[in-house]
């Protein structure tokens, strides 16, 4: 938690030094805030409630657009350009009152662990495919999956409330899509393939034998996915704005659009954020036992859904066509997480006429009944920073091209993979049998931190 508050703060710092001036400041430039002093009535009334707060009392008041100070001709680009309007206006940034962005994404992610789920091995040793044996290759999981690089997008819509740009709400999406890793292999007995497990009632290494030479034929198919996508809407509110050349031009006239003076903004912006991870492992088995038919399936599913609030700092800088763009904002809320553990085997074994006789038990071989199976829910508080940087260029009044990285950091999610338990109580495996020995295997939360950052390359339209 501490590492995130101190990144969270080294952003916030970032953007404070992008807007501050070097030095003193010229005799034509121009730095000034755009909330107004609380008028001592309005002051008086809201006192004591809001003492810490009485400058914020002004954004409440909803008078950004309308106001007689704005000029003659109320508070359009044309009024906003005299230096006397941009004082209670901020005319920094590219012409229009609406935008819309879309950004395609090269994002990484931190992969979800899963163990050893298939392996292979020699015919010779004492347990075949066996964990704690020479000759045993795990041919899938014992690593983290899903994270490497990605695609996806990420589509922003907004509008300032107004020409003045004090005031604006936006909206974003953005989806990383479903990466899974799979593995399939079919077998007639070579090479062998197996599930490995440990057996708690005799003490060691297990497999169940998918494959094994002159004995069982078979296949196996596994699969890990991830998605992670999120939504978000928010106010947003300028706090701070800076002309170099303000009132320097002929007529006090500042030129609007992509020839604009060098100028900075910072803009404070809160609302709603959701934040969706989703995990997924999932191993089917099929296997031929002197014409028995064994069909085995184990799910393991996690979700973490975040719904909450955020808030954040914008920092932009314009410099004629050039922009730089750095963001900080924390999400605070609650995390839903919710793990359902599933499985079933069944069983076709011939008849004297011929004929398969058909059975199905719930349980598969390490998602298993009275143990771990069933839906797992609970809730926890979240924080969710991320910080990004974007560098632009302005190709004309109304459109802008810009790439730029993200990082996203939240902590305390449920990951289907560590949910995975490989000690087995072998009494329970379809169809159980009775026993006092432990149930296993075993449910027990388990959080690990996530991490999605990245690339990102846009385009963007004001009108």
């Amino acid at each position: 938690m501490a590492v995130g508050t101190h990144r969270l703060l080294l952003g916030a710092a970032c953007c404070c030094l992008i807007l501050g001036s070097s030095g003193t400041l010229g005799a034509h430039e121009r730095g000034y805030s755009t909330i107004q002093p609380v008028h001592e009535n309005l002051k008086a009334a809201v006192y004591p409630f809001t003492m810490p707060f009485t400058n914020l009392v002004e954004m409440t008041r909803w008078n950004w657009e309308g106001h007689a100070a704005c000029g003659p001709g109320g508070c359009g680009d044309a009024a906003c350009a005299h230096a006397g309007c941009a004082r209670l206006c901020c005319p920094c940034g590219p012409d229009g009152r609406f935008w819309a962005r879309a950004d395609y994404l090269v994002w990484w992610t931190r992969g979800g662990h899963v163990p050893a789920l298939v392996t292979t091995g020699s015919p010779t040793d004492p347990v075949p495919g066996a964990l704690d044996q020479p000759n045993t290759q795990i041919l899938f999981g014992d690593r983290a999956f899903n994270g490497g690089a990605r695609s996806g997008y990420r589509i922003q819509l907004g509008s300032w409330l107004g020409d003045c740009r004090r005031w604006g709400v936006q909206g974003d999406w953005f989806d990383l899509g479903q990466r899974t890793a799979r593995f399939s292999e079919a077998s007639a007995g070579a090479p062998l393939l197996a599930r490995p497990f440990f057996d708690v009632l005799r003490q060691l290494e297990a497999v169940h034998m998918i494959a094994f030479p002159e004995f069982a034929e078979g296949n196996i198919d596994a699969r890990v996915s991830t998605g992670f996508h999120s939504a978000g809407a928010n106010l947003r509110r300028n706090l701070y704005c800076h002309f170099s050349d303000l009132g320097a031009t002929e007529g006090g006239q500042v030129t609007l659009g992509a020839g604009n003076p060098p100028c900075r903004r910072l803009d404070l912006f809160a609302g709603y954020r959701h934040y969706a991870l989703n995990d997924r492992v999932t191993v089917r088995t099929h296997s031929t036992v002197d014409d028995t038919q064994f069909d085995i399936r184990d799910s393991f599913r996690s979700r973490n859904e975040f719904h909450g609030g955020e808030i954040g700092l914008i920092a932009e800088r314009f410099h004629g066509r050039w922009s730089l763009e750095l963001l900080a904002k924390l999400a605070m809320g609650n995390n839903r997480q919710t793990v359902t553990i599933d499985g079933e085997t069944a069983i076709r074994v011939p008849g004297q006429d011929g004929v398969f006789h058909f059975a199905s038990h719930p349980g598969g071989l390490l998602a298993l009944p009275n143990t771990n199976m069933g839906t797992h829910e609970r809730d926890r508080f979240a924080l969710i920073p991320q910080f990004g940087f974007e560098l632009g260029y302005q190709l004309t009044h109304r459109s802008r091209v810009y790439m730029g990285y993200d990082v996203v950091l939240w902590w305390h999610v449920a990951r289907a993979g560590d949910h995975i338990d490989t000690r087995v109580n072998t009494a329970f495996i379809p169809p159980p049998e009775p026993t006092q020995a432990p149930a296993l295997p075993e449910f027990a939360w388990d959080n690990t931190t996530f991490w999605a950052q990245g690339l990102n390359f846009g385009w963007e339209f004001r009108y």
